[in-house]
C-alpha cells in the first residue's frame, strides 16, 4: 500500500513539472509573436533626381542709405531758411545761407582787380574787344545778381492771411514785377495760379511739395501746404528793393560799371606802352586770384547746400538767428550748433545681423529676396552691397552687419520697416536627393539602409553626401542611384 502511494506521488510531480514547462513555452512563443507585430514598421524613401536649394534667412530693417547732419562752416546771422521738414531737395540746391553782403561787395572788387592785372600781364597782346567782353560778362552777372537775390511774393491786400510762396532760381529777365492770381481748382494741391506782368499766358498748379516754374526766365514758386491760397493776389518785384542786400547788391552792380570803365581804359593804354615788369604784373594776377577764391571759399562757408538728392528730416535753424560753426560731433549745447537733417528719398537699404555662422556663406554681390511685414505676399529684389568684417556683439553673441540694397525703387518703403531677407548660398539642379533623416554618420561615416524587393531585410550602404538643402533634403554624390529604396532603419 505504501508503495503504491509512492508512485502515484511520484508521478504527480513528473505531471507538473511537463505541464510547466509547456506553459512557459507558450508564454514565450506568445510574446516573441505580440513583439514581432507591435514593432514599430520603418520608414521609406526613393532616391530620386532632383533640385538641393541652401538658403539663409535673416531678419532686420530697412535704414535710409543716405543720411546726413548739414550745418554751417562759418559764424553769422542767419538770413534764409529755403526748405521746412518733408521738403523734397536736389543736389546742390541751397537749402539755408547766412547773411553776405559784405563778401558779396568784396567778391566783385576782387574780380574787378583781377581782370586789371592780368590785362597789365598781357598788356603785350591784349585784346580791347576780349576786355569788353570780360567786363560786359561781370557787369551782366552783377546785374543779374541785383535781379534775383531775395526775391520775395507779397501779398495784394495786406489782409491775406496766407503764408507768402517762397521764390527761388536765378533771374535772367528785364526788370519789372510778376503778378500771381491764385484760384481754387481741382489740382492736388486744391490752388493753381496764373501770372501776368512780366510774362502772361502762364498757368500751373500751386504746388506745396515742390518748385514749379515761374515763367521762363528762370524763377521757381514753392507754396506752403494747409494755406489758404484761394483767390488770393500776389506781386513779386524785380528787383527786391526792399531787400536788406538791395544796396550791397547796387554797390556792386556799380562797382563791376567803374571795373569795367577802367578796365578798358588800362586795355587801351597798355595797347600803346608794354609793361615791361612782366614778373609783377604776374605775382598780382596770382595774388588778385587769391583774393576771389579765398571769397568764394568765405561764401560756401555761408551756405548749406544739399550734397543729393532726398528729404528734410529736421530744420534745427531760423532766419536772425547768430550761429556758431557747425559742431558736428553734437557735443555742444550752444543753440546756435542746430543743422539740418536730410536723408535720402528712395535710397533705402535693409540692415540685417548676421550670426557668424552663417557669415562664411555670404558674399558681396549675392542676390537677395526681401519680403516685409508693411506688404504680405510680395517680395522684393535685392542685392548684398557690403559685409562688416568686424564683429558687433549682441546680447552676447557676435553678428556680422550686412547691408542689402533694394534693386529698384519702390516709393512705398519707409525707414524702420521690418524686413525679412532669403538668400541663396547653394544650388544643386538635377541631382539625387534624399531627405537628411535617412542618412546616419558614425566615426566610419555616412550610410543609409538599402532595401531588398520585398522592404523587409536591408543592406548598409556608404554614402558620400554634398549640397544640403533649407528643406531638408541632402544632395547624394555617390553610393545610390535613382529608384532605389532607402528605410530608416535595419531590417
Amino acid at each position: 500500500m505504501n508503495r503504491i502511494k509512492q508512485w502515484w506521488q511520484a508521478s504527480s510531480r513528473k505531471k507538473k513539472i511537463i505541464t510547466g514547462s509547456i506553459v512557459a513555452l507558450v508564454v514565450i512563443i506568445i510574446i516573441l509573436i505580440a513583439k514581432k507585430h507591435s514593432a514599430t514598421p520603418a520608414l521609406s524613401a526613393t532616391v530620386q533626381q532632383g533640385n538641393v536649394v541652401s538658403s539663409v534667412v535673416l531678419s532686420g530693417t530697412t535704414e535710409s542709405a543716405s543720411a546726413v547732419s548739414l550745418g554751417f562752416a562759418d559764424q553769422g546771422r542767419i538770413s534764409s531758411v529755403k526748405v521746412k521738414e518733408g521738403d523734397k531737395v536736389h543736389a546742390g540746391q541751397v537749402i539755408a545761407s547766412l547773411d553776405t553782403a559784405d563778401l558779396q561787395a568784396s567778391l566783385k572788387n576782387a574780380q574787378a582787380a583781377l581782370v586789371i592785372a592780368k590785362a597789365n600781364a598781357t598788356n603785350n597782346t591784349i585784346n580791347l574787344a576780349t576786355v569788353t567782353d570780360q567786363q560786359d560778362t561781370l557787369v551782366q552777372n552783377a546785374y543779374n545778381t541785383l535781379l534775383s537775390d531775395h526775391l520775395q511774393a507779397t501779398p495784394v491786400n495786406l489782409s491775406t492771411s496766407a503764408t507768402a510762396p517762397t521764390i527761388t532760381g536765378a533771374y535772367s529777365g528785364p526788370m519789372g514785377q510778376y503778378v500771381i492770381n491764385v484760384f481754387t481748382s481741382g489740382s492736388n494741391s486744391g490752388f493753381s495760379f496764373t501770372v501776368s506782368g512780366l510774362e502772361s499766358g502762364f498757368t500751373t498748379e500751386a504746388a506745396t511739395n515742390t518748385a514749379v516754374p515761374l515763367g521762363s526766365h528762370g524763377l521757381y514758386i514753392q507754396f506752403q501746404a494747409g494755406q489758404p491760397y484761394g483767390n488770393s493776389q500776389w506781386v513779386v518785384n524785380i528787383p527786391n528793393t526792399k531787400s536788406s542786400t538791395y544796396t550791397a547788391n547796387v554797390n556792386a552792380y556799380n562797382a563791376a560799371v567803374a571795373a569795367r570803365t577802367q578796365a578798358i581804359a588800362n586795355a587801351t593804354a597798355s595797347l600803346a606802352a608794354r609793361n615791361d615788369n612782366q614778373s609783377v604784373a604776374n605775382a598780382q594776377v596770382t595774388q588778385a586770384q587769391a583774393t576771389i577764391d579765398g571769397i568764394m571759399a568765405q561764401m560756401q562757408k555761408r551756405e548749406i547746400i544739399a550734397p543729393f538728392d532726398g528729404v528734410v528730416a529736421a530744420v534745427n535753424v531760423k532766419p536772425g538767428q547768430t550761429t556758431n560753426s557747425f559742431n558736428p560731433s553734437g557735443n555742444s549745447s550752444d543753440a546756435a550748433n542746430a543743422n539740418i537733417s536730410l536723408i535720402s528719398e528712395n535710397d533705402y537699404e535693409v540692415v540685417l545681423k548676421t550670426p557668424e555662422i552663417d557669415v562664411a556663406s555670404l558674399a558681396v554681390g549675392q542676390p537677395v529676396s526681401l519680403k516685409l511685414d508693411a506688404f504680405p505676399g510680395e517680395s522684393f529684389p535685392a542685392t548684398i552691397t557690403s559685409i562688416n568684417p568686424a564683429e558687433t556683439i549682441v546680447d552676447g553673441v557676435p553678428v556680422y552687419q550686412t547691408k542689402v540694397a533694394f534693386t529698384t525703387i519702390d516709393p512705398r518703403i519707409r525707414s524702420g520697416m521690418t524686413a525679412t531677407a532669403t538668400i541663396t548660398v547653394g544650388e544643386k539642379d538635377n541631382v539625387l536627393i534624399l531627405p537628411v533623416s535617412f542618412i546616419h554618420t558614425d566615426s566610419r561615416g555616412s550610410y543609409v539602409y538599402v532595401a531588398n524587393a520585398n522592404n523587409k531585410h536591408t543592406t548598409q550602404q556608404s554614402v558620400v553626401t554634398g549640397l544640403r538643402g533649407s528643406d531638408s533634403t541632402v544632395e547624394i554624390i555617390s553610393g545610390l542611384t535613382a529608384g532605389q529604396t532607402v528605410l530608416s532603419d535595419a531590417q
